[in-house]
């Protein structure tokens, strides 16, 4: 097992808390918001500020596997007709998460947010343990470690 670089594991940790975060102050501000009051509370500040947070780290971390991995994994015949497909599939799934995302918050309010939470954990775990570092590798050395990493 080789491990991508520090430095992604790091924003796409800081990302995970981030994400935890939101979905306290979420839970907390639903628990103790009052629907006619109109004042600022501090859970409402934290949602605003980790919010933010959170799409920088994602943009900084897993959110540049799509554009990175596919460079690094296809030969140079195919990488554009790869690269197409993850663009399709990265657009994809951001269709999905905002289509579903206000339905996610208004049947699990306050705790919608935390089905994100799960998933960017599993998501963590996931890539430590299968994407391996491919700095200075062959096309065909990722494509051998990749074959290791998952046992095929």
């Amino acid at each position: 097992l080789s491990p991508l670089s520090p430095l992604f594991y790091h924003f796409t940790l800081f990302h995970f808390l981030s994400l935890i975060v939101i979905s306290a102050s979420n839970i907390q501000d639903g628990f103790y918001h009052n629907s006619s009051s109109h004042y600022v509370t501090a859970p409402g500040v934290l949602l605003v500020i980790f919010s933010l947070t959170t799409v920088a780290l994602f943009a900084m971390g897993p959110g540049s596997i799509p554009w990175l991995m596919v460079s690094e994994l296809f030969l140079q015949e195919a990488r554009p007709i790869a690269v197409g497909i993850a663009t399709i599939v990265n657009w994809f799934a951001n269709f999905t998460v905002g289509l579903t995302f206000p339905y996610i918050l208004k049947y699990l309010y306050p705790y919608g947010t935390s089905v994100f939470v799960v998933t960017c954990g599993a998501l963590w775990v996931y890539l430590y343990r299968y994407l391996p570092e491919t700095k200075g590798l062959s096309v065909e050395q990722v494509t051998a470690r990749l074959r290791r990493s998952v046992g095929t």
